[in-house]
């Protein structure tokens, strides 16, 4: 029954995932709406006849693969993907996962994404990742003009970024969200800002080759962070930021400025 299926999760899961696993199901099933279960095939063939919709309530069974399909822009709410997801392609205006379950690996490979007009998905950001659970989120060799945004109480294992190149103010935008496995941010390009607010970064991070106009840390929890043979043409700013390990910067660059606020170093 539904009731075991959720003593097990309980059992079983980290603190976060049953708290999100537990807000998605009372907000959904106790409010009396299901989920629709189908295969990728049939969602495919959804999204291939009406590009100018988001997709909600689907639980998809096994492996979903979008790739260079004609697309408006791509949205998904309130959905659960069992298996691994791989995106590659022109995403029109862009992406956003709202309130989802990614349950394996999602890769989005060779994407682009550039804003088209008002009134449709991506205005914001090209990617984003809002109030979802992601054991892997992937980035490859992607240009995406209004950069990644994953906020909201986003809860994401590993996080992987490399290739990419952006246009947008905000570059890379992490609020009030989690990454506690993996995280690491590598060839990046962009005329933007990397921007890390109000989040817990509870693994090593590491950055490497990146060219942005400035990079801002502010009411964070790290546990280590190394950046390495960077550049930030305006500067890097880290605010309110407390550090369980290490802090290191090494071959990076900072043109105009470099702030150190109210900050905690525990070794």
């Amino acid at each position: 029954s539904l009731a075991i299926i959720l003593h097990l999760c309980h059992k079983f899961a980290t603190n976060n995932v049953w708290d999100a696993f537990e807000n998605i199901y009372k907000n959904n099933f106790m409010s009396g709406t299901s989920y629709r279960s189908i295969t990728a095939a049939q969602l495919l063939k959804d999204i291939r006849s009406n590009s100018h919709r988001t997709f909600e309530y689907y639980e998809i069974q096994d492996e979903l693969e979008i790739v260079d399909i004609p697309l408006n822009y791509l949205s998904f709410k309130n959905c659960t993907f069992n298996e691994v997801v791989f995106i590659s392609g022109n995403l029109g205006s862009g992406a956003v996962l709202n309130s989802c379950i990614i349950k394996k690996t999602i890769t989005f490979r060779s994407i682009k994404a550039k804003f088209k007009r008002r009134g449709q998905i991506g205005l914001r950001s090209s990617l984003s990742i809002e109030k979802s659970e992601v054991k892997t989120l992937e980035i490859y060799d992607s240009e995406l003009e209004r950069g990644i945004q994953i906020i909201n109480d986003s809860h994401i294992d590993n996080l992987i970024i490399s290739g990419l190149k952006t246009s947008a103010n905000s570059a890379l935008k992490i609020n009030d969200s989690t990454i506690s496995s993996q995280f690491e941010l590598t060839f990046f390009r962009t005329n933007g800002n990397i921007d890390i607010r109000t989040s817990e970064i509870s693994c090593f991070a590491r950055f490497e080759d990146i060219m942005a106009s400035s990079f801002l840390l502010q009411q964070n929890k790290f546990k280590r962070l190394f950046v390495w043979g960077s550049s930030f043409s305006q500067g890097l700013s880290i605010d309110k930021t407390e550090f369980s390990d290490t802090l290191e910067f090494l071959g990076t660059s900072c043109d105009k400025f470099f702030g150190l606020y109210n900050s905690t170093f525990m070794k």
